[in-house]
């Protein structure tokens, strides 16, 4: 409704946050959910069989490949926002920086290409910390991301950046506090007329 995904019916979220990498998708205009309401755990698919232990007690899941712990750890932070990242990643020079985001992005295209070949999306939306992944190795992504898909889907996909960056949080919870008002204007102003006429009845 708001971000860069306006009037598209098919795309693939992914937000890379301290806590994890989390996600959602929206198929023929509607909200993938699932049975249990789990559809977007999309941080847990396989990239790695031969990586990491992850907390959920499988090996290589994406968010344990891609992380910003990793990152900052190599760039010597004890923490940085999504602006100071990206402004680390794109100056710093050391071979172990440079090392640590390519096998980050070259992970995170595994699990891309996965996503486009499932859904065939029309853009792929990465949030937080990916996002300044993508920032810094925008060409090596996108070439990964087209050998690794069907060839139809995978040239045509766009991979861009969330457009709402830090506020994007704010926004989604304020949509769902005035879905009323949005969905029906007219009606949401009768309702609220005549609760105030009861109110002071």
């Amino acid at each position: 409704m708001f971000g860069i995904a306006r009037g598209m019916d098919d795309l693939v979220y992914l937000n890379g946050s301290a806590s994890g990498i989390g996600g959602g998708l929206i198929i023929g205009g509607s909200p993938l959910r699932g049975t249990s309401g789990y559809a977007g755990e999309l941080g847990h698919t396989l990239v790695n069989n031969m990586g990491s232990r992850c907390h959920c007690g499988r090996t290589g899941c994406l968010e344990t490949e891609v992380s910003l712990s990793r990152l900052l750890a190599v760039l010597k932070l004890p923490r940085a926002d999504q602006d100071e990242l990206e402004i680390a990643l794109g100056v710093s020079r050391d071979p172990k920086v440079m090392r640590e985001v390519q096998r980050q992005i070259d992970m995170l295209s595994e699990a891309i290409s996965n996503f486009v070949n499932m859904f065939d999306p029309e853009i792929v939306i990465l949030g937080g910390f990916l996002a300044s992944l993508l920032s810094v190795g925008r060409e090596r992504l996108a070439d990964a991301v087209r050998l690794r898909s069907m060839s139809s889907m995978g040239h045509s996909v766009v991979i861009e950046k969330a457009s709402l960056r830090s506020r994007i949080i704010m926004v989604g919870a304020a949509e769902l506090a005035f879905s009323g008002l949005l969905d029906d204007p007219a009606g949401f102003a009768r309702g609220a007329t005549g609760r105030a006429g009861q109110s002071r009845a």
